[in-house]
């Protein structure tokens, strides 16, 4: 079972591929499995890398009282490193993406990319931190089944759709046609918007 070894902690990671660093960062309360058809299917253009946050999935437990998104951001910072590259194409889903935000304000120069996947740059809002609050008391006290029956649970036309656009974004939308511009804010803080553009030519419409 492949792991990263950082200064303070141990990370589990799945690895499919050769080639540039792609780097895919999960959502609360998920794992990198939640990657494993995106590691399979661009596994021919990229080396794709899915790891768990330090604290999930097989990652080691973590000790620190609090987990902040600025410490996952290092610790994926630690884990570019780690695989010798110089920088990552970085997709990040939900909680990832606040991570993979704060990864490009405190290692900008890690990220060559940064696609954001159903996420958004602003606070949670106060039902938002009671629903994540709920989800972990009720892993605590039921056990992971349970909370993962609670987030995957989809009726068939909503797995048959998501499945059609997975299907459309490996042939129609290739990889490398996905880009984050950023949107500069008078603060430090920089925002990025996912753009995802066919190329102009005969297999725009594939």
């Amino acid at each position: 079972m492949p792991g990263l070894q950082l200064a303070d902690a141990s990370l589990h990671y799945l690895e499919r591929g050769a080639g540039p660093l792609a780097l895919f960062v999960h959502g609360f309360p998920l794992d990198a499995t939640l990657w494993l058809d995106q590691l399979e299917a661009l596994a021919d253009v990229r080396r794709c890398v899915a790891i768990d946050l330090r604290g999930f999935g097989r990652s080691e437990p973590t000790r620190l009282p609090v987990l902040s998104m600025e410490q996952h951001a290092d610790d994926l910072a630690a884990a570019i490193r780690a695989l010798g590259a110089p920088a990552a194409d970085v997709v990040a889903l939900s909680m990832g993406g606040y991570v993979a935000l704060a990864l490009v304000e405190r290692h900008p120069g890690l990220v060559r990319s940064l696609a954001l996947v159903d996420t958004k740059a602003a606070p949670d809002s106060e039902q938002a931190r009671r629903g994540r609050d709920e989800a972990a008391a009720r892993l605590l006290r039921e056990g992971r089944h349970a909370l993962a029956g609670a987030h995957g649970a989809r009726d068939g036309h909503t797995q048959h759709r998501h499945g059609a656009h997975h299907r459309r974004c490996r042939t129609g939308r290739r990889y490398g046609r996905i880009r984050a511009a950023p949107q500069l804010s008078a603060g430090p803080s920089a925002r990025y918007r996912l753009c995802c553009a066919p190329r102009v030519g005969s297999d725009a419409e594939a």
